[in-house]
């Protein structure tokens, strides 16, 4: 018996996750991701990228306390965020999925400085190492709100 997926799933930020089983999925039991989900098209998820953006990274460009979170390192927050960005702006310009390192090694040639530096420490960040300061990761996230098309970041 087939499992029913409201649309509303579809439009919001699980259609992320709901896209990369339809497009990489594997069913080890039963029937594939694509018999069980409605399919989802790519402008769904940049829909759901969007408001993701919108909901989740743009409120941090006026929190001065953005990248704290308890049990959290910020130096992680940062580099995550970052990285999140690359996948971000990947997907505006691409159909399917990638790795971060992909996104990320595409944002860097596509756009190169001032973001290929910041990238490039995020794709080198490990837990006990520096990251670069809140601003530019702020900068960063207003960037990516401006090159995906929402006004006013």
């Amino acid at each position: 018996m087939a499992a029913v997926v409201s649309r509303y799933l579809v439009v919001n930020p699980e259609s992320n996750y709901l896209y990369a089983l339809q497009e990489c999925g594997v069913a080890l039991i039963g029937p594939a991701p694509r018999e069980l989900f409605p399919h989802i098209d790519i402008e769904d998820v940049r829909a759901a990228s969007r408001r993701d953006l919108i909901d989740h990274w743009l409120p941090k460009l006026t929190d001065p306390d953005a990248f704290i979170q308890a049990g959290y390192d910020g130096n992680h927050l940062r580099a995550y965020a970052v990285l999140t960005m690359c996948r971000i702006l990947h997907r505006a310009a691409h159909d399917g999925i990638v790795s971060k390192r992909v996104a990320s090694t595409w944002v860097k040639q596509t756009y190169g400085e001032p973001w290929r530096s910041l990238v490039q420490q995020a794709e080198s960040w490990r837990h006990g190492k520096a990251m670069t300061g809140d601003q530019e990761v702020k900068d960063f996230i207003a960037f990516t709100a401006r090159e995906v098309g929402i006004a006013d970041s």
